[in-house]
């Protein structure tokens, strides 16, 4: 016997329904949703966005359904503090999907589709974690990046990519299929290299 989804179940709006918060407690609970959907980290974040909205629609219960909707958003976090490595972290936040070892720059294969959901659905905390924003990193930074570098540590960065933008520019005509040349697709060396151009053109139409 299933528990029917929240389209299903009948509510008429009176907190002394208790059959039916009792349906949505269950529908909630993380064993029940990891033994039952192939992909859990949707349905978690497809039931908290669901739950918000029903609570907000009556407000009687809406206390409880705000509970059971950060229930819901705890299972994706809690998923995540239990990864002990980078491809069990690839793994969830690329939602199951064949991860192949990453190439960086524009034919990065961690398309990231787990973290793309949950800033869908507004899922702050999970976005937030440790992993996510370490993948996040690798994808914009490349190999070279390191995780403990600090705020100040990538200005410099960038503003050294930007000084050679000239060199890197001309590396990768030469040899665009280089490792060189892959560091410099990255999108945080584009980006720089981006901005060194329009810093360039703005100050040769000033200096006009």
């Amino acid at each position: 016997m299933s528990i029917p989804g929240p389209d299903e179940v009948p509510f008429n709006g009176h907190p002394s329904t208790e059959a039916n918060l009792n349906l949505y407690r269950g529908l909630v609970s993380p064993y029940y949703i990891l033994l039952t959907n192939d992909d859990p980290l949707r349905r978690a974040f497809v039931l908290s966005t669901r739950l918000v909205d029903i609570g907000a629609k009556i407000p009687e219960v809406e206390e409880e359904f705000s509970e059971m909707a950060e229930e819901c958003r705890s299972l994706g976090v809690d998923l995540l503090n239990q990864v002990r490595n980078r491809d069990e972290a690839a793994a969830i936040l690329n939602c199951g999907d064949e991860v192949s070892p990453v190439i960086h720059g524009d034919d990065c294969k961690v398309k990231l589709s787990g973290l793309n959901m949950a800033v869908h659905h507004h899922q702050e905390k999970f976005v937030a974690n440790r992993w996510s924003q370490r993948m996040v990193k690798e994808c914009w930074y490349g190999p070279y990046h390191k995780p403990s570098s600090t705020g100040l540590a990538e200005y410099l960065r960038g503003m050294v990519l930007m000084l050679l933008t000239p060199i890197l520019a001309l590396i990768y005509l030469v040899a665009p299929m280089s490792r060189a040349g892959r560091f410099i697709r990255t999108p945080a060396v584009r980006f720089s290299m981006n901005m060194a151009s329009f810093m360039t053109f703005l100050i040769l139409v000033v200096l006009r």
